[in-house]
């Protein structure tokens, strides 16, 4: 099958499900059913790239195959699902870090961007990468609009080079996707991307 295929296809019809992770839990676990399989996709998109098995992931949720087609008919609509909720952490974040006056909110958010996109490479290779599928839908605007406060409360503060512009963080992040998402280990991942930033310059180091 096609890198293109596996995104545009829609899913196919689903089998009956059996066993102990297809059982039916009714409409009240609705909810419970979206978010286990929100996270599912997540970590498995992470460790085994875009084109893992829609199976795979509605096992590792504990749920049954109707049960991923009911909430996400499509690979693409489980991956803006994805997207949609870790920017929903992102946003939370950014608000809880909105009181910080010193300007060390942007060094936490930033490094919490930083080790999402570490952490989800395998989806993110797909979402970002060579075939541009989600472009539309991934949120690079949002997360400038995130880093803007922040980064211009630590200009002000000398905590980073007064120079530096979100357009410049955001190229930052293109380059460390493009240096750690075709390298399977985190861990690995984690080490290119902080040697990424390292190279970069001031004021966007790890401690």
């Amino acid at each position: 099958m096609t890198d293109a295929s596996v995104a545009d296809s829609p899913v196919p019809a689903p089998r009956a499900a059996t066993g102990p992770t297809a059982a039916n839990r009714g409409p009240s676990a609705a909810a419970g059913n979206r978010a286990a399989l929100l996270a599912a996709a997540r970590r498995l998109f992470a460790e085994q790239g875009y084109a893992v098995p829609l199976s795979a992931i509605a096992k590792a949720a504990g749920v049954g195959q109707g049960s991923l087609y009911r909430h996400f008919p499509t690979r693409q609509a489980l991956a803006r699902g994805v997207v949609a909720e870790t920017m929903e952490e992102l946003e939370a974040r950014a608000t809880e870090l909105a009181s910080h006056d010193d300007g060390t909110a942007f060094a936490i958010l930033w490094r919490q961007i930083v080790d999402t996109l570490v952490e989800s490479s395998g989806f993110l290779e797909a979402a970002l990468g060579e075939r541009h599928e989600l472009a539309a839908d991934l949120p690079s605007d949002a997360l400038a609009q995130l880093l803007a406060a922040p980064l211009e409360q630590a200009r002000e503060a000398g905590e980073v080079d007064g120079e530096l512009s979100v357009e410049d963080v955001m190229l930052v992040l293109a380059m460390v996707h493009g240096a750690t998402h075709r390298r399977p280990d985190v861990e690995d991942r984690q080490e290119t991307a902080y040697r990424v930033l390292r190279l970069v310059g001031r004021g966007l180091q790890r401690d």
